[in-house]
This record gives structure tokens, C-alpha cells and sequence, in this order.
């Protein structure tokens, strides 16, 4: 079974993936993916060294220079995440063919993509919709990251790229509450596990 996580920016895909390991899960996680890909695939580190050539360092895109240029001049953030993302796209669907195909026989598969829903390549199963209030993922992001103007300012562009809470819990079934305490949704994940993986 491939199961898909959407939720909004911090709104606890990592945590509630990784719930999913004790249950015979595998996880794709996109993030991981590009991670490695700016440090590793060396075409897309040249298309990147090109574009933005202050990027580069040591052999491989530094990423927070990169997300400094993103996210520091509001204007050309939707353009320029545009290029980034057409770069590194094609890249991530490809690995994803490879991970369901090398995974096709392990019970479950996990999907951990933060734009799963606004994306429309990816398929699955069932589909688990993290609730979890801006406020609230906007209090955790700047508690992971730094709590400065710059870092406010990249959750909400982040955010504004999304699909709306309208949009993403129209036709949700599955739905876990995260606005509560660390032991609420992990209990709350735990049985909706228990629920869908054994139908």
C-alpha cells in the first residue's frame, strides 16, 4: 500500500512519516532527496552553479546561500523558486519511480512530499491530511530555524506557495490533529496506523 502525507509547512509530515517505520513502512522523503541531489548530481549542481554561481562551494551547492537568494528579495521569490524547481523536479519523480519500483514488495510505502497534492504526479493509495493551525506551524518553524524577520518572512512565502486548508481537507478521510502536544498525535497516529493498514 503507498500511503501519501500532506500537510502544510511544519505541520508534522516528518514526525507522523516516521511513526509509520514501526508499522513495516519505507519512507520516500523528497527533502532528503534534494539534499542529496545538490550534493551529489552533479548536472543539476552545474544548471544551479550557472544560474546562481555564488552557490557554489567546494563541489556542491551550499544551501543556505541558496535559500538566502530565494527567500531574501520577495520580488523574484516566485521566479526564482520556479527555475529551482524545474531543475530538481524531474530529478525528484525519477527517483521516486526508482524507490516504488526497488520497494514494490515491502507491505507499505510512505510518501513524505511537501507538495504532494499541488503536484498531481504522485499516486497513492490513502491519503493522511495533517490539521494543524498556521499559527501553530509558523511557532514550530521558527523555533527550528530562527525566530528573525528573514526566517518569518520564508514561512510565509513557503506557506503562500501551498494549496489553502480549504483545498487540502475538501475530500480528507484520514485526518490527524496536530495542534496539540507531541503525545496526542503520535497516539492519534498510532491508531489511525492500527485503522487503514489493516483493512
Amino acid at each position: 500500500m503507498i500511503i501519501g502525507i500532506s500537510g502544510a509547512i511544519s505541520s508534522g509530515k516528518d514526525l507522523i512519516s516516521n511513526i509509520f517505520l514501526k508499522y513495516n513502512s519505507v519512507i520516500f522523503d523528497a527533502d532528503k532527496n534534494v539534499k542529496n541531489i545538490l550534493s551529489h548530481n552533479h548536472s543539476t549542481i552545474s544548471k544551479i552553479k550557472e544560474l546562481f554561481p555564488t552557490t557554489y562551494f567546494n563541489g556542491v551547492i551550499n544551501r543556505s546561500e541558496l535559500r538566502n537568494i530565494i527567500f531574501s528579495c520577495e520580488k523574484n521569490f516566485h521566479k526564482n523558486i520556479k527555475i529551482i524547481e524545474q531543475i530538481i523536479h524531474p530529478i525528484i519523480r525519477d527517483e521516486y519511480k526508482k524507490f516504488i519500483s526497488n520497494n514494490i514488495s515491502k507491505k507499505n510505502i510512505i510518501l513524505n512530499i511537501p507538495l504532494l497534492l499541488e503536484n498531481n504526479y504522485y499516486k497513492y493509495d490513502k491519503l493522511i491530511t495533517i490539521n494543524c493551525a498556521k499559527n501553530i506551524r509558523k511557532k514550530r518553524f521558527l523555533l527550528r530555524t530562527k525566530n528573525d524577520i528573514f526566517h518569518s518572512k520564508m514561512f510565509e512565502l513557503l506557506n503562500s506557495i501551498q494549496i489553502s486548508d480549504d483545498e487540502r481537507f475538501l475530500n480528507a478521510k484520514n485526518i490527524i490533529n496536530n495542534n496539540k502536544s507531541i503525545f496526542n498525535t503520535i497516539s492519534a497516529t498510532k491508531k489511525l496506523a492500527q485503522k487503514i493498514l489493516t483493512k
